[in-house]
């Protein structure tokens, strides 16, 4: 289960939300395309993923999206992710691509966890989960907020 909140401070606006990382990964890759058949059986742990989304007007050079991996020390702007080209973190650059977020949004996103990454948790799976349920939710949220 995701925890979340939010609060507004003038035109910005702050999403926080965490995610559950997860093991006992049983049934392995039986759930892709090409095992055709299978499910797989997880189990919801702790240390979860924390993600917090600040929202404010796109005004002169300030891109669209930041992302802000700490636990690897990128902090970025994707560059294509419109176009589906992925750089550095290709699963939380998907995520915010499927948002469509209004042109005159720019969003920074910063994630982090006391998970080790690549622990094969779950931990990129929880960002994009605490990413993409935040930003669905508020999406239009955004777009009135700014437009205003």
């Amino acid at each position: 289960r995701s925890t979340q909140w939010e609060y507004m401070q003038g035109d910005v606006f702050t999403v926080r939300a965490s995610a559950p990382t997860r093991m006992c990964d049983n049934g392995g890759w039986t759930d892709t395309w090409f095992a055709k058949f299978g499910t797989v059986f997880s189990i919801a742990i702790e240390p979860r993923v924390h993600v917090e989304i600040v929202s404010r007007p796109r005004e002169g050079s300030r891109p669209p999206v930041i992302i802000d991996a700490r636990a690897f020390g990128d902090r970025y702007t994707p560059d294509g992710i419109e176009f589906g080209r992925w750089g550095l973190h290709p699963l939380l650059e998907a995520s915010v691509a499927e948002m469509a977020l209004p042109a005159d949004t720019s969003i920074e996103i910063a994630i982090e966890s006391t998970a080790p990454h690549g622990a094969s948790i779950g931990t990129s799976a929880a960002a994009c989960v605490a990413i993409g349920r935040r930003l669905l939710e508020r999406r239009e949220h955004l777009a009135r907020r700014h437009a205003a």
